[in-house]
């Protein structure tokens, strides 16, 4: 027949390799969808297109049978092809009992970038091999310039997107909401089954997770899969399609991304993997950052001696606490203390046993106050503990545990020193106008009235 001659079928391939490179064909799928009815029109067989994608797989883009073309979902690893159709340039006839299986090579150069595999009752003569053989070659180049065309705009996709999330990310002001929008936004636009982040403490212990599902739905991780040592690159997960990318920062692994397809099992494409390393890397510097600026910010607010809070904040704690109760209706207290005998304990024993002298008494109110209640050195021996919500005698009743632990302390250690205190307490009633170093004035005035008492008692 003279629609099989050879030149007629590879001048059909020219125009058609010529439409795919015109304005009228916009992807890579509907060049396959042209491709197909094309073909299925010279030769009116079952027949199946495929395209090679990026993890080196031939994904069934269409097939057509006896409902016209239909979408395909099949993909086959470059293992099972047939080795002539990797090397020959000719399209391939392999006759079976009752069935013949013809391989239609697309080609570009040396690269096999797709087939077509028709199935046939009969198999075709040499000629019309010959002639869809040329018509793969003269449609492939086509193919092969929408292909990279579109592998091009979904990279230009690809870098916009992660430049949004970069912004995005940059904008957070603590490590948990940028981890939950690092997870959000790339569940969102990659569409993985799960992505989960795990921020580890100085010593690798897991201190924050956080996971979501396809386009950002929470995921609940109730079970923390073995997380591998992880150095600079990525590693596989397990049997699953999907991979452990470490968040690192000054050489050291501070956090771990697993990203995965355990229920499609679909593979991770390597362009987004090699985005998903530069997300990471920016994360992890984002989040050592934040460490640093919050480890400044805690020298300018803690006692490096004890971790408690130093003076300025106890006096700014005592101001808004002033506000809230007016706002609130509800009053608060504060002691000030001054631990007795650090000065001597200095002067006798040195100043390393005075400042295990002064962490001793913080650990005996620490174990006393509430989660809430607020506790600082103001300086030297004399400390402030600010209770809120409370009244005159909550406080005392707190005090006096206190004094129960200072003693049970004495009583189970030999060390030269013992800890005693005195203390003043003062309440903030709402709507009194007292201020902050007013109310300071009078705990310490009382202290100290405590404590010449105490100095006045016999020995």
């Amino acid at each position: 027949m003279d629609k099989y001659s050879k030149q007629y079928i590879a001048s059909l391939g020219v125009r058609l390799a010529q439409k795919i490179l015109s304005s009228d064909v916009g992807s890579v799928d509907e060049a396959c969808y042209f491709i197909i009815r094309s073909v299925h029109r010279l030769v009116p067989s079952p027949m199946r297109i495929y395209l090679r994608n990026d993890y080196n797989e031939f994904e069934e883009k269409y097939y057509i049978l006896d409902l016209g073309v239909q979408v395909g979902d099949d993909s086959l690893p470059m293992y099972q092809l047939d080795p002539e159709l990797l090397k020959k340039l000719t399209a391939i006839q392999h006759e079976n009992p009752g069935q013949t299986i013809i391989s239609v090579p697309l080609r570009h150069k040396d690269q096999l970038i797709g087939f077509i595999e028709i199935t046939r009752e009969s198999p075709l003569s040499d000629e019309v091999l010959m002639a869809l053989g040329a018509y793969g070659n003269s449609v492939s180049l086509g193919l092969y310039i929408i292909k990279e065309k579109d592998k091009s705009e979904r990279r230009r996709d690809l870098h916009s997107r992660i430049m949004k999330i970069l912004i995005d990310l940059r904008a957070k002001d603590n490590i948990e909401k940028l981890v939950i929008t690092f997870v959000n936004e790339v569940s969102r636009y990659f569409l993985y089954d799960r992505t989960c982040v795990f921020i580890f403490d100085e010593y690798g212990q897991i201190i924050y997770q956080y996971g979501a599902k396809s386009r950002g739905k929470p995921l609940t991780i109730s079970h923390t899969p073995k997380i591998p040592k992880l150095d600079n690159k990525p590693q596989a997960f397990d049997d699953i399609s999907g991979w452990w990318l470490p968040i690192r920062a000054k050489n050291q692994v501070i956090g771990c991304v697993l990203v995965d397809n355990i229920y499609t099992l679909s593979k991770i494409n390597e362009n987004q993997l090699s985005a998903l390393e530069e997300l990471c890397n920016f994360v992890g510097i984002i989040i050592e950052n934040m460490r640093l600026f919050e480890s400044i910010e805690r020298l300018g607010r803690v006692d490096h001696l004890t971790g408690i809070y130093n003076r300025r904040v106890g006096i700014y704690y005592i101001n808004q606490l002033i506000k809230e109760s007016d706002k609130k209706n509800l009053s608060f207290a504060l002691i000030f203390t001054d631990l007795t005998g650090l000065k001597l304990t200095n002067d006798t024993h040195g100043h390393s046993l005075g400042d295990q002298m002064i962490k001793d008494f913080v650990g005996c109110i620490n174990e006393v106050v509430r989660p809430r209640d607020i506790v600082s050195r103001m300086g030297g021996d004399e400390f402030l503990i600010i209770f809120p919500d409370c009244n005159m005698e909550g406080a005392e009743a707190a005090w006096q545990r206190i004094e129960a632990k200072m003693q049970a302390y004495n009583k189970a250690t030999d060390k030269t020193y013992k800890l005693s205190a005195s203390h003043g307490c003062v309440v903030y009633e709402p709507h009194s106008g007292v201020s902050a170093n007013r109310l300071l004035a009078i705990a310490d005035k009382r202290m100290y009235r405590e404590k010449r008492q105490r100095a006045s008692l016999p020995i």
